[in-house]
């Protein structure tokens, strides 16, 4: 179950001097703070870097900030992804479709935009409310049109500043998400500020650290360089259209009959693999349909992450619905519930009904599924417990530990499938003939029902 990874999360922006002339740092500090007040738009160009045990990612794209209107609009250039943002909706465009996004997913992204719209529209104000004695933490270089600022913190200020960049936008997700900063092995900021104007025309950062979230650690190695330009200069940012079939702005189909058929074909057993790695937690199934695009290897690594993220998203769903309820589940519950649901899944049926081109590396999947209610389910389960709970005949506690337990058992049990229903899966092809979908909700919605 795909979700954005969040590419600028604990991104740090900072600067403060260690002199410089008759400049001091807090004199320069006061200097930015005040030319970045008037501040109502700027674009912003970015490059990108990303390490992971498994993978090395790049990105480039853009940025446009109003921060009078306050709209919001990032494109990322390789995965053609847009996502965007005013006072009215959040909306997220892949290779020209809007996807609908559940309340979470919205919820998720319309924070991210409004902490990055924090911290673009002043970095240095954004991190001096977390040390108002930041400036004492950089060194300061002279070019001849810029300041050069790199911070040199001790390790325990660069922990501190991670920790409070983490608590600032986790706040606004969750009340109840628990999270560290672990260890920090690099955090190297370095900025340019423009000598006329006094406002931050580049930052680059390359950080590695270890972080604590929900007492699950993940390790992040990144690089990102932004270019800041047009201040006050970017006017009406645009909505994003989403193009159709019957739009003059529509990508021609230039492929020949051959390639849109390889493709489409490639396509329709991409979304048939990443069924049997999630829904049936099958690797051998993903091994088998995924198109030869990818190696043997790669088949076997892609599918089993495929199918333990499939089954660790559903356990962290659970325990963050509990969490905002109060309710005390141990993790053994939730593996069991996990087990339970994975087997009800397992009972269900689809077929790949066809697949069309709608550009040159934007196809539509259309399945047949049959799922179960997993609503009714629940509801016809929980309805004699929670009689017992209104009768006084259970604790809280008890009501909770029944209601786990009976909703594995049920799980296990007969499983009455739904009517067959038609899915549409948007699927993009990359440059480098792999497939994504960019939203597994789009066939999950018809194996569990509601």
């Amino acid at each position: 179950m795909k979700k954005l990874v969040l590419p600028f999360l604990l991104v740090i922006s900072i600067f403060t001097l260690a002199g410089c002339g008759q400049l001091t740092p807090k004199d320069l500090f006061d200097k930015v703070n005040n030319a970045h007040k008037d501040i109502e738009s700027v674009e912003i160009k970015f490059t990108e870097s990303s390490k992971t045990e498994d993978e090395d990612e790049k990105s480039t794209g853009i940025q446009k900030m109003d921060f009078k209107k306050d709209v919001s609009y990032i494109k990322f250039n390789e995965d053609d992804m847009i996502l965007y943002k005013d006072k009215k909706e959040t909306l997220l465009f892949y290779d020209g479709f809007e996807l609908g996004l559940e309340e979470d997913e919205k919820k998720e992204y319309k924070n991210y935009l409004k902490y990055n719209k924090d911290r673009q529209k002043n970095q240095l104000a954004f991190l001096q409310q977390f040390d108002d004695k930041l400036f004492e933490k950089f060194e300061l270089k002279e070019e001849k049109d810029t300041y050069i600022l790199t911070y040199k913190g001790s390790k325990e200020d660069k922990k501190k500043l991670l920790e409070a960049m983490s608590s600032e936008y986790y706040k606004e997700l969750s009340k109840k998400t628990k999270h560290e900063i672990v260890d920090v092995e690099v955090f190297d900021l370095t900025f340019k500020i423009n000598k006329k104007t006094y406002l931050i025309e580049q930052y680059q950062y390359d950080q590695k650290f270890t972080e604590k979230l929900d007492g699950e650690e993940s390790k992040y190695d990144r690089s990102t360089t932004y270019h800041y330009s047009k201040y006050n200069k970017v006017k009406d940012i645009k909505k994003p259209k989403e193009t159709s079939a019957d739009s003059g702005d529509d990508e021609k189909l230039t492929l020949s009959k051959e390639e849109q058929e390889t493709y489409e074909k490639e396509a329709a057993n991409y979304v048939s693999a990443l069924i049997q790695a999630t829904v049936y937690q099958n690797v051998d199934g993903y091994v088998e349909n995924a198109p030869d695009t990818e190696s043997q290897e790669e088949k076997v690594k892609s599918a089993e992450h495929q199918k333990s993220a499939f089954r660790s998203i559903y356990i962290e769903n659970g325990k963050n619905t509990m969490q905002s309820v109060g309710a005390e589940v141990s993790d053994s519950q939730f593996e069991t519930l996990a087990d339970g649901f994975l087997n009800a899944l397992s009972k269900t049926k689809y077929e790949i009904v066809g697949a069309k081109a709608e550009g040159n590396d934007s196809f539509v999947v259309t399945l047949k599924i049959e799922g179960f209610n997993d609503g009714k389910l629940i509801s016809e389960t929980q309805a004699p417990i929670q009689e017992q709970f209104q009768q006084g005949n259970l604790t809280e506690q008890e009501f909770v530990d029944k209601i786990m337990e009976s909703l594995a058992q049920a799980y296990n049990g007969e499983i009455t499938l739904e009517a067959p229903v038609e899915m549409d899966v948007n699927v993009i092809r990359n440059n480098d003939g792999t497939y994504i979908v960019a939203l597994q909700d789009q066939y999950l919605g018809g194996f569990v029902q509601y």
